[in-house]
């Protein structure tokens, strides 16, 4: 009988994160694409720890933006739509 821990010794696992945006810190084996992809070697036997920090854009702003845009595009057309029917 071969004892199990003998084979998962010789196992070897990756895990491989692929991201749509660039992690800050991260403890990753190797990373590819701009700190988008990270791939951590795995040991079974061990605690593997996975590390990764990442800035999240601020999401009330970038709402609050997109509803002044909407707004200012939308008071345009309506100054030119009056403009327009006045003519």
């Amino acid at each position: 009988m071969i004892p199990v821990s003998s084979i998962i010794n010789q196992m070897k696992l990756k895990f491989i994160l692929d991201l749509p945006f660039s992690v800050v810190e991260h403890n990753a084996s190797r990373v590819f694409e701009d700190n988008k992809v990270l791939e951590w070697d795995i040991i079974p036997t061990m605690n593997n720890i996975i590390e990764i920090r990442f800035r999240i854009p601020n999401r009330d702003r970038i709402i609050l933006g997109a509803l002044v845009s909407c707004c200012l595009i939308l008071l345009i057309y309506m100054v030119k739509r009056k403009s327009t029917l006045e003519q």
